[in-house]
């Protein structure tokens, strides 16, 4: 999620081939659908990490060494996770403003998938109460950091399009909410300086710790980002952002899951702005989930 000394994501090709075409998000008939690509990825097992450094005779300077080649290969872990197959998902955004109001905003997500096997896309596609729609595609080359489409459509259909490049750029919200470009196309795993700072317990669940690093802290972003990664399974338990002063600022937590045949499926996720008292809550439309047996993890104490 490639060295970013100068940008962190690079310029946006015009036209992107490896990605079958979607369509017009904006002027489409069609539903667009959004996806969050590290919880709907398959459970698959991270099975890349040696035995924990630890113990006498080695070095600090050798232990940072390793914890770093492991960040490294953790975060090209949970990068290599993508959809198995195209996708269509519908759900809602539920804003908990930070003077108290609330709104909800239906959203949908379109998942398509490269011809190459490997890049794949994911557009998201938001619908205000007065008509105006936002679109975001997250574009995932193979081995590169994602790109960005940003369509906004007035209430009369006016459609404007930028391609958002600049680091100062990925924190700008989708939507109004308190989902950054940065989150949902998960940046952060693309910084150079990646380490796994130990490994924890979070929600019942042991998770390796990994640290990512920002090398061009922008006002009002973030500094670094810590992730807790399931160790079993490689998905996503927990994640926190932090600011320039290095004081919390964003928290991130998966919420239920249902059980879908042979499969589970988030059915909901929750980002919280700790400075500001702001939360979006994203929650996914599963077929009849009281049927679905809803599981819920643990909350944090």
């Amino acid at each position: 999620m490639k060295s970013f000394a100068k940008t962190l994501v690079g310029p946006m090709p015009t036209a992107p081939t490896a990605i079958p075409a979607v369509g017009h998000p904006l002027c489409s008939d069609e539903p667009a659908a959004v996806s969050i690509r590290p919880l709907n990825a398959p459970a698959w097992a991270l099975r890349w990490w040696l035995a924990l450094v630890c113990g006498l005779g080695v070095s600090v300077g050798a232990a940072e060494s390793r914890d770093a080649a492991r960040g490294q290969a953790l975060a090209a872990s949970v990068r290599s996770q993508r959809p198995a197959t195209a996708s269509v998902t519908t759900g809602t955004l539920r804003v908990r403003a930070a003077d108290g109001r609330r709104l909800s905003l239906p959203v949908e997500v379109r998942v398509a998938l490269g011809t190459n096997g490997a890049a794949w896309s994911t557009v998201y596609n938001a619908r205000f109460p007065d008509g105006r729609r936002e679109s975001l595609t997250v574009v995932n080359p193979e081995n590169a950091a994602p790109h960005f489409i940003l369509h906004r459509a007035s209430g009369d259909g006016r459609v404007t399009e930028s391609r958002p490049e600049r680091p100062d750029e990925m924190f700008a919200a989708f939507a109004g909410t308190d989902f950054w470009f940065v989150d949902l196309g998960m940046v952060f795993l693309h910084w150079p300086e990646q380490r796994v700072t130990g490994r924890e317990t979070r929600r019942t669940r042991t998770c390796d710790v990994l640290e990512s690093v920002n090398p061009q802290v922008a006002a009002g972003g973030y500094r670094r980002v810590l992730t807790w990664v399931d160790v079993e399974t490689g998905g996503i338990v927990r994640a926190e952002a932090y600011d320039a002063q290095d004081r919390l600022l964003k928290e991130f937590s998966p919420g239920s899951f249902a059980r879908v045949g042979s499969r589970y499926e988030l059915r909901d996720m929750e980002i919280r702005d700790d400075q500001t008292d702001s939360r979006t809550t994203l929650q996914f439309d599963i077929e009849d989930p009281a049927k679905l047996g809803v599981q819920h993890l643990p909350t944090e104490k």
